[in-house]
């Protein structure tokens, strides 16, 4: 056995997850390589608004999950609501920005960036922490029950949800716009908690000049040949401002 047992300990779990994202890598391989750095992309300007003691567990495909140790401390609950905040916000302001730059390019990637949304579920209990070859491993009910929210009855592509476990460790939890909402499931118990969904709004480019998009376009396929020829050393977050 190389599991190592850290412990049972309470905690928050939070999981952002792009819709639309199997449709949109399911692409020619041209288009593919591009859908990829446009992803990679979205996922970044998340990770970059990360925040202690928010720790980013693993990528999932088309989902983030993150979560923090449950210490008692007041507040802990509230700020982590308005760091979720700050990832849609962060997302948005990514993708208008891929919009404009990627305004040049007729490729099915380019074409759906504004497809994509995001979804989060928030939600609070205990979980199992272990070790499996210096990989941190997270496990139980609460960690099931998290994931099995991204599959759910809301008919929006764009939302959060909170579970009323996270919600009774809340201090001063803003209600406005959200919904009560309960999903059921064969395996689990009902899950109640909130929804608010997200009013969607097209994100508008602003134009850009054949110079910056001549510079895009090189250090794009650049990419794409390092990627189909040799190792790439291009960091997504560098692309031009």
């Amino acid at each position: 056995m190389n599991d190592s047992l850290i412990g049972v300990k309470s905690f928050f779990i939070v999981l952002v997850d792009i819709s639309g994202y199997t449709n949109f890598i399911r692409l020619h391989k041209m288009s593919l390589l591009h859908a990829e750095k446009l992803i990679g992309e979205l996922m970044e300007c998340m990770l970059d608004e990360v925040e202690s003691p928010v720790v980013a567990h693993e990528i999932l495909g088309d989902a983030i999950s993150l979560y923090a140790i449950d210490d008692g401390a007041p507040g802990l609950a509230d700020s982590i609501y308005l760091q979720v905040g700050r990832y849609f916000e962060a997302f948005r302001e990514r993708e208008a920005y891929l919009l404009r730059e990627c305004g040049y390019c007729i490729c099915d990637a380019c074409n759906k960036v504004s497809e994509l949304k995001l979804k989060a579920i928030i939600h609070s209990g205990k979980a199992a922490f272990t070790k499996v070859h210096d990989i941190l491993k997270i496990s139980g009910e609460d960690v099931i029950t998290a994931h099995r929210l991204l599959k759910n009855s809301i008919p929006s592509d764009e939302y959060i949800i909170v579970t009323d476990s996270f919600l009774n460790k809340c201090q001063s939890f803003d209600k406005t716009d959200f919904e009560e909402h309960v999903e059921h499931y064969d395996d689990l118990a009902p899950v109640n908690g909130l929804v608010k969904n997200f009013e969607s709004v097209d994100a508008v480019p602003k134009a850009v000049s054949p110079w910056k998009k001549f510079k895009f376009l090189m250090k794009v396929e650049r990419h794409m040949f390092l990627r189909l020829f040799g190792k790439s050393k291009m960091e997504y977050r560098n692309l031009p401002s």
